[in-house]
C-alpha cells in the first residue's frame, strides 16, 4: 500500500483487506463449499455461537468454564463480524475538507 496514502485510507484498505480474508478463508454466507460448511458448523458448535456460555460444575462454580466459554464465543462474534464487514460496500475515500477560518 503505497505510503503517500493518508492513514485514515491506509487503515479503511488494511482493515477491508483482513475482511475479505475472512471471508476467502470461512466463505460467505450462503455460497459456502462442502468444507468451509463443515468447518463453520464445528466453530458454531465449539464456540457456543447459539447457546448460554454458562457451564459449571455441579457445586455451581462457573469460574474456570465461563471465562473459557466467553473467550470461545468471541472468536466466534469476530470471525461472523468480519464476514458481515467483507460483503458491505466498499467505503468511498475520504474527504478532507479545509475548516473555514473564524470571522474576526
Amino acid at each position: 500500500m503505497p505510503d503517500s496514502l493518508p492513514e485514515a485510507v491506509q487503515t479503511v484498505n488494511k482493515a477491508r483487506r483482513l475482511a475479505k480474508a475472512y471471508e476467502t478463508v470461512f466463505g460467505p454466507e450462503g455460497k459456502r463449499g462442502v468444507d468451509q460448511d463443515l468447518v463453520w458448523a464445528d466453530i458454531e458448535s465449539f464456540c457456543y455461537a447459539h447457546r448460554l456460555c454458562l457451564e459449571g460444575k455441579p457445586d455451581g462454580d462457573l469460574s474456570n468454564n465461563y471465562l473459557m466459554n466467553e473467550g470461545r464465543r468471541s472468536f466466534y462474534i469476530r470471525a461472523r463480524g468480519m464476514l458481515v464487514r467483507a460483503i458491505l460496500p466498499v467505503p468511498s475515500p475520504l474527504r478532507i475538507s479545509r475548516k473555514a477560518k473564524p470571522n474576526p
